[in-house]
């Protein structure tokens, strides 16, 4: 064998230097480990921020695809703007005919008209709500521009509180309380909060 014949003490001084080679090697080798492991997380991070950004701009999307009359009524509700595919003569939208349309007793072809306006901004505010309550987007990637919307809304909030629950909207008033011009007195709400615990990711853009 390749120790005989060795001095005891080289022999011993081999042995030891083969152990501390084998011990380096693997904090080496966890070294590289750990960084390895640091790195893939730090990429699904990145992904998941990604994805979080780009689910609420799907969303919004879909809101200035869906909802572009109801937002036009909201824009200019001070000036009786014209919608043409309302029912009948007056195709004209302001402010009192918004609030008639709130009431669900008034049936005439423009209140009904804008009613489901409205409805589809509200169906879009309600999504938005579930996702950030869900972690699946971020609030701060939400709040622009429906922090301008909520302002407006605010300005008649009790007519718009009551068609909401009378409606079923459950989700549209805890969305709209997010917002310092329409909120409650809930130190929570309009924060603008990274994701939570749970999802693996504390948001540093915020």
């Amino acid at each position: 064998m390749i120790y005989q014949g060795m001095d005891p003490l080289l022999k011993d001084w081999i042995q030891v230097g083969s152990w501390a080679a084998a011990i380096i090697g693997g904090l080496i080798a966890a070294g590289v480990g750990i960084f390895q492991l640091r790195a893939n997380r730090k990429q699904r991070e990145i992904e998941l921020r990604w994805n979080r950004a780009r689910l609420a701009g799907e969303l919004y999307d879909k809101m200035f695809a869906t909802s572009k009359e109801a937002l036009l009524m909201l824009d200019y509700y001070r000036d009786n703007k014209a919608f043409a595919a309302i029912p009948g003569a007056d195709k004209t939208v302001g402010l009192n005919d918004i609030l008639a349309a709130l009431d669900t007793a008034n049936r005439t072809d423009k209140s009904i008209y804008i009613r489901e306006r409205l409805d589809e901004l509200f169906y879009i505010f309600e999504r938005i709500e579930n996702a950030v309550e869900d972690d699946l987007v971020v609030f701060c990637d939400v709040k622009y521009p429906s922090e301008y919307y909520a302002g407006i809304l605010a300005k008649h909030k009790d007519e718009y509180t009551a068609y909401l629950h009378e409606v079923g909207y459950e989700r549209v008033p805890r969305f709209l309380n997010r917002f310092e011009k329409w909120r409650d007195d809930n130190k929570l709400a309009g924060e603008c909060r990274p994701p939570n615990a749970k999802a693996g990711l504390a948001d540093k853009s915020q």
